[in-house]
């Protein structure tokens, strides 16, 4: 599973590096060139903190939801336990 994982974020990488070149069918020296080790630790770089980011955020916003729902239970138990 995690090969796939590797195997599939890398693939995007260097999609992103290369596939507008392929759509304009850029010289295969170019495409080299683009493929340098560089453009591609970059694209991985930028893929990897979108993918932190978005993490982030996923894990930002279930902690707000369980609080949210914490309050609910919280005023619930309280109009039981006070009527």
């Amino acid at each position: 599973m995690a090969r796939d994982l590797m195997h599939d974020i890398m693939e995007q990488v260097i999609e992103e590096v290369v596939v507008e070149d392929i759509r304009n069918r850029v010289p295969d020296e170019k495409l080299d060139e683009k493929l340098s080790q560089d453009n591609i630790s970059r694209a991985y770089k930028n893929l990897i903190e979108k993918a932190s980011d978005d993490s982030l955020e996923t894990i930002e916003n279930m902690m707000y939801e369980k609080v949210l729902e914490e309050r609910a239970c919280a005023d619930i138990l309280r109009s039981c336990l006070f009527k």
